[in-house]
């Protein structure tokens, strides 16, 4: 095999997908597939995604027809490992590659057909799926489409392809099967929670916002703080060495004298911006410019903490700033987050690939962003339910098997085994399945209000696992043994990056306060209670299992003492552990399990209060614990034990 020449350009994903629109047009227009074309690119579409707007050009009967749309991949990369793309073409569109080609119709129009009974069991929520009017509605519209319903068009179309198969070339994208999704009127919740960390985007104009601050540094502790006037100063003593070298380089060069003070400034904030300073004219000639530059670079080199520590401190700045400005926002979406949570369990599914980049926005577009403050004014809604699951389908009817995996980000173990070993090793399926979604939701909301992620390095730990089970599996390994080998790999790093990251922010998150919903209320409260039930069977498990209180009487008053009365009898009976250390670790695990109901106990009563109103930290706090407490639990053994 051998290389391809440089001058060759390799053809990208997204160059397909452009391609792909490209014939689209020309099918609109009435040229043909081999009609003379154009793909011009124009400009990048500031914002988290790497959009960028194209014209496309189709030269057809001696003319030549023009159009603009907008392209860029999307997502984070799922378990399905589908390649996404957001187009805006007439209206917003997502572009949904599978990993392996689907050649067969039947098959394609089978899994489009999957999504939107998802999407009918979680109705009316807005929830956007794949489907074929979506794409052949602007190449071979119906009459009165408006008036027709979702399902009742999509019936047409599917009876339209029998008809006329050629049609079918365009749901295709060399020669599989894609799917397309309209977004219609609604935002990305992506795109919502971008807006809460800018701080990135505004730092350019930020440095540049006023170049002569230095000049007075009052000026710098108003817009700063007297906690930052050391930066001031010690940026000062910087500019005053670049100062002395810029001057002798104008002496040396020639340069204008004309040139004020007010130009040195600039060109020393606009290289700390990341803007090299460009030509302009006679004033600044090619190579003065190169020549500023380079003396820029030596004295940012020189000076590199003092330099790194002042945008570091802007950053921190406009972080702060914006989180003070977005608050209210960022407290209205995690409202509105939770209250999905919520409306999912009582719909009997679970998504099992939640993440910012499969979720909308649902509000009045005209009153977008301001709306995110108010979390009774919109909701939060589903894009591409291919992963989701109904855990509760009809009589005689069993669950289907979702599809393995999930974006590792927000991933457990239990996203990469079957609905057999699920119920072998929990025997609770449902609650399997939907607290998933509450793992990812904690991580969502955590990323949501800090603007990083949760489990990095967990993130890791899923992909290499999805390995190994598979080699388990292979292996023929007991099912059981094997989740419970996953879940001691993946829980112990977790457990530690959680509390690491949310001690890190704990003050942000900590700030917070989430009024939650009726349902998202009533949800806690259920799962608190499971909690409970679990604790109380396990302690009584655990009386069963110690020999310090033998008799009935006894254990019923074991079983009645309170965190604190046992607490003391543990301290009381301290010297016999080491004769019976199995039974004093039963009583110690019997007392950790009390203070936790105690715990859930009080917890419930903040849910039940008139108007609950918890901070996001203590929200997660009680949702990791559930999650962890439920999956990561000893195998159940068989589910007819």
């Amino acid at each position: 095999m051998t290389d391809a020449p440089e001058t060759e350009k390799k053809v990208t994903d997204l160059d397909r997908v452009l391609n792909y629109f490209m014939l689209l047009f020309k099918r609109q227009t009435g040229a043909g597939p081999g009609a003379a074309s154009e793909v011009e690119p124009l400009q990048t579409v500031s914002g988290r995604s790497r959009m960028v707007t194209y014209d496309l050009h189709v030269d057809h009967d001696n003319m030549r027809s023009s159009r603009r749309m907008t392209l860029g991949p999307i997502g984070e990369g799922s378990g399905s490992k589908s390649k996404c793309y957001l187009a805006i073409y007439d209206s917003k569109l997502v572009v949904k590659v599978p990993p392996v080609p689907i050649t067969d119709f039947n098959k394609y129009i089978a899994s489009i057909k999957k999504e939107q009974e998802i999407a009918r069991t979680v109705s009316p929520r807005e929830c956007i799926v794949p489907g074929i009017s979506v794409i052949l509605s602007k190449i071979h519209p119906f009459p009165d489409e408006g008036r027709i319903s979702a399902e009742l068009l999509e019936n047409a179309y599917i009876a339209l392809l029998e008809e006329t198969p050629e049609l079918a070339e365009f749901l295709k994208i060399d020669g599989g099967f894609v799917f397309f999704m309209d977004l219609a009127k609604y935002v990305f919740l992506a795109d919502a929670i971008a807006l809460f960390h800018d701080a990135e985007e505004k730092l350019p104009a930020e440095i540049l916002r006023d170049p002569s601050i230095l000049d007075d540094l009052e000026k710098f502790e108003g817009r700063y703080g007297m906690e930052n006037i050391h930066v001031g100063m010690a940026l000062e003593r910087v500019y005053a060495d670049y100062e002395n070298r810029v001057r002798k380089l104008m002496i040396r060069s020639g340069a204008a004298s004309s040139l004020l003070l007010y130009k040195l400034q600039q060109w020393f904030f606009s290289y700390l911006s990341g803007n090299p300073v460009k030509p302009q004219g006679r004033d600044l000639t090619e190579s003065f410019a190169s020549q500023l530059n380079a003396l820029l670079k030596e004295v940012a080199d020189a000076h590199r903490e003092t330099v790194e520590g002042y945008i570091t401190m802007v950053s921190n700045f406009l972080s702060a700033t914006t989180f003070s400005r977005r608050k209210l926002q960022m407290e209205g979406v995690v409202a509105n987050i939770l209250e999905l949570l919520s409306w999912l369990k009582r719909k009997n599914v679970a998504i099992r690939d939640i993440k910012p980049d499969n979720l909308l926005v649902a509000g009045d577009p005209e009153k977008y962003p301001n709306f995110l403050s108010s979390p009774e004014t919109y909701r939060i809604g589903l894009i591409d339910v291919e992963t989701a699951v109904d855990f509760a389908p009809g009589a005689g009817e069993t669950i289907a098997q979702p599809p393995l995996g999930g974006t590792p980000f927000y991933a457990t173990p239990l996203h990469l085994f079957k609905n057999g070993a699920l119920l072998s090793a929990y025997r609770d399926m449902k609650r399997a399945f939907y607290l998933q979604d509450w793992f990812a939701v904690i991580a969502m909301i955590y990323g949501a209000v800090v603007g990083s992620y949760l489990f990095p390095r967990t993130a890791r730990q899923v992909v290499s696992l999805t390995k190994k089970i598979q080699k388990a599996v292979k292996a023929k390994q007991p099912i059981e043994q094997v989740m419970a080998g996953a879940n001691r790999l993946f829980w112990p790093g977790a457990v530690a990056e959680f509390e690491e990251n949310m001690g890190k922010n704990r003050d942000r998150l900590a700030a917070l306060r989430v009024a939650c919903f009726e349902p998202v209320r009533t949800m806690f409260i259920e799962e608190l209670a499971i909690e409970n039930g679990e604790a109380d069977r396990r302690i009584k498990q655990l009386i069963g299992n110690q020999s310090f209180f033998k008799n009935k009487q006894n254990r019923e008053q074991l079983y009645l003492f309170s965190p604190e009365k046992l607490a003391d009898i543990l301290e009381k009976i301290a010297d016999k552990k080491e004769s019976d250390p199995l039974s004093f670790a039963a009583l110690e695990q019997i007392g950790r399990l009390k203070q936790a109901m105690q715990r859930n106990a009080r917890t419930i009563a903040l849910f039940r209060a008139e108007t609950p109103n918890l901070s996001v930290y203590a929200l997660l706090e009680i949702m990791f614990s559930i999650v962890r407490n439920f999956m990561d639990s000893p195998p159940a053994g068989p589910a007819g034990d």
